[in-house]
């Protein structure tokens, strides 16, 4: 396909744009003003960066495969989209109803579920933000800090981690992967341990440079505990993300508190191939058909093209240590450095290929049943009368009737291929290739498969916990 990353972000935006309009369309009847007049001015700023998308689309309709200055220039023109929407995302604040679905709350109970007792918060909050940002912080020092510099005293016994969700992905499960993330940073007693390491950061390092390692290490950390609870999904998500700001600044821009994309995004990959964790596709990026591989090496292709034409970032920070050795030390000693109760294998994902046939039909995968060990048992007592079936065989063939419940990582992951090897390829055909409809005809299309995605996936999330419940 030409320019295959670029219809791709393309329509990532465009979806961006759909699920705010579903957001403000969901909320506007309860806004602080009357509501429909503040919708309607948001809508209005939407469809504007809507028409810029459609022309941009009207382009690569016509062109032939970019070359790689028109592909900075493109590259450009859709993260100026993206980044419009990240600030129309802030002005959010207008409207009220700011709740959060049950099946966040059960995400992220289970993310948590992965950390040891004596690391685990029981009760993390979580709340939506006007900002389009996932972050963490703890209410209580928040609250303390407002108080304490108005002079006012107080004290906050108990810690209240909250994470933060961007409005417009309160019903996006795909993306609440980053929120595995945010939830590594609740980790205290790990990151303590993890920092007072002193094969990581020698003793003779101090100030600035000790500083900006311990807040560089803590982001690798979190970037390694959601890859070890969520697998390649993680690095999906994060690499949409990145992917969609790239013709900005692109992705080697480090800072005092996060190690360049580029460096995180080559840690989660080479984790995911030292365990083996490949989960395979019907559809390829430049010859990789596997989830992490698709966006990773998409990523290294955007990156080659903003190298050349982006302006590189001189104020950009840096240790003055070699991070090459204290990389080494974090990749053969993974497991080590970074324990949770239960840690991923590839066998994990054995079941996700029945589950993605489930998904694309349109069943949730909220439980599991192996449809070749039914057809075995079928086979096996086909022939034998009833009465001479013995317990045990009763026990075998009940035992393969029954659904075992689907994990989170299982449902998450699948949903990363089925938008992959399903959402995609229509949403592509149908922007870049059908001219049936007008633009707002196929946005309203568009809207629509999103949302029969995000309620089957949000379905499967609430019933897996049904099943864990009466699993007991």
């Amino acid at each position: 396909m030409e320019n295959q990353i670029e219809k791709i972000l393309c329509i990532e935006v465009l979806e961006k744009i759909s699920r705010m309009k579903r957001y403000l369309f969901s909320h506007y009847s309860s806004s602080k003003t009357e509501g429909k007049e503040v919708v309607s001015l948001f809508c209005k700023a939407l469809d504007s960066t809507q028409l810029n998308l459609e022309n941009l689309i009207g382009y690569l309709k016509i062109s032939g495969e970019l070359n790689p200055f028109e592909k900075a220039t493109v590259s450009r023109r859709i993260s100026n989209a993206f980044f419009t929407i990240i600030k129309l995302h802030e002005q959010l604040q207008l409207i009220y109803g700011e709740w959060v679905r049950p099946e966040t709350h059960i995400f992220i109970k289970e993310v948590v579920d992965f950390f040891p007792a004596d690391r685990k918060n029981e009760k993390i909050n979580i709340v939506l933000t006007n900002d389009y940002m996932f972050f963490e912080s703890n209410l209580a020092w928040l609250f303390s800090d407002i108080l304490n510099n108005k002079n006012i005293s107080s004290e906050f016994l108990e810690e209240n981690p909250t994470v933060f969700l961007p409005k417009i992905d309160y019903d996006n499960p795909l993306n609440w992967t980053i929120l595995a993330h945010e939830c590594g940073h609740t980790d205290l007693k790990g990151i303590e341990k993890l920092l007072s390491n002193p094969k990581l950061i020698p003793d003779e390092i101090t100030g600035r440079d000790r500083m900006l390692i311990e807040n560089w290490i803590e982001e690798i950390y979190c970037d390694l505990i959601a890859t070890k609870i969520l697998g390649p999904a993680y690095l999906a998500s994060f690499a949409t993300f990145v992917l969609l700001l790239s013709g900005i600044e692109g992705n080697e821009r480090s800072s005092e508190t996060h190690p360049s994309n580029v460096l995180r995004i080559n840690i989660i990959q080479e984790y995911l191939e030292s365990k083996k964790i490949i989960i395979p596709l019907t559809t390829s990026y430049l010859g990789n058909s596997d989830l992490s591989s698709f966006y990773y090496f998409m990523l290294e292709n955007y990156n080659e093209t903003s190298r050349k034409f982006l302006n590189p970032n001189t104020s950009q920070a840096s240790p003055s240590i070699d991070m090459t050795l204290l990389l080494d030390v974090i990749s053969e000693e993974v497991d080590e450095l970074i324990n949770l109760s239960f840690t991923l294998s590839i066998e994990d994902f054995k079941r996700i290929n029945s589950l993605k046939k489930r998904l694309s039909v349109g069943i949730p995968i909220a439980s599991y049943n192996d449809i070749e060990k039914l057809e075995l048992i079928k086979n096996k007592y086909l022939d034998i009368p009833t009465s001479k079936i013995e317990l045990k065989e009763l026990n075998e063939a009940k035992e393969a009737l029954q659904e075992t419940r689907t994990k989170l990582w299982e449902i998450i992951n699948t949903g990363w291929i089925n938008k992959i090897e399903n959402i995609l390829p229509i949403s592509i055909e149908l922007f870049f290739d059908n001219g049936e409809y007008s633009f707002i005809e196929k946005m309203k299309i568009f809207g629509n498969i999103l949302e029969k995605s995000d309620n089957i996936l949000l379905k499967s999330i609430e019933s897996s916990e049904i099943f864990k419940i009466m699993e007991g």
